[in-house]
C-alpha cells in the first residue's frame, strides 16, 4: 500500500531549534544528519561521526549542502550536546515511526530473522554444551 510518508531524516527534524546563538557554519540538518546516518553505521562518539562525515563526504553530498564540508569532532560534540533532548526525541520518534510504517512494522524485522517468535527456553544458547567454548 503506497504512502506519502517521508521518511527524509531532514523533514523530520526540520523544526528543530537550532541552540547556536553566532553565525552558524555548518546547517543544524546537516549535523543531524550526519549524526544520526553514522551512528547507526555503528559511530559511537564524536570523532567517529566526524570520520564517518569525511569519509561518506560525496554520498552525503546528495542531499545536503556541504559546501563548507564536514563539522569538526568538536563541533559535532558542541552542537549536539546544546540541543533540546524533548525536541531531539520528538523528532527522532517521528522519523522511526515513519521508517516503521512505510517499512510495515515489526513483521519486516522478523522476516529478516532479527526477531525471534519461539520462546527463550528454546531458543538454541552458545553456552548450552559443557566445556564449550562460545561461538
Amino acid at each position: 500500500m503506497p504512502t506519502n510518508t517521508s521518511v527524509r531524516i531532514q523533514d523530520h527534524f526540520a523544526n528543530l531549534t537550532d541552540p547556536r546563538r553566532r553565525k552558524v557554519l555548518y546547517p543544524l540538518v546537516n549535523v543531524v544528519t550526519i549524526a544520526i546516518c553514522a551512528v547507526i553505521c555503528g559511530a559511537d562518539d564524536f570523532v567517529a561521526i566526524a570520520k564517518f562525515g569525511r569519509a561518506k563526504r560525496k554520498w552525503l553530498s546528495r542531499f545536503l549542502d556541504l559546501k563548507d564540508g564536514i563539522p569538526s569532532h568538536d563541533r559535532f560534540n558542541a552542537i549536539l550536546a546544546a540541543i533540546k533532548p524533548a525536541e531531539f526525541e520528538a523528532c527522532l520518534l517521528g522519523w522511526i515511526t515513519a521508517l516503521h510504517e512505510i517499512t510495515g512494522g515489526p513483521s519486516t524485522a522478523r522476516r529478516c530473522g532479527a526477531a525471534s517468535t519461539r520462546p527463550r527456553a528454546s531458543r538454541p544458547s552458545t553456552w548450552s554444551a559443557p566445556g564449550r567454548r562460545p561461538i
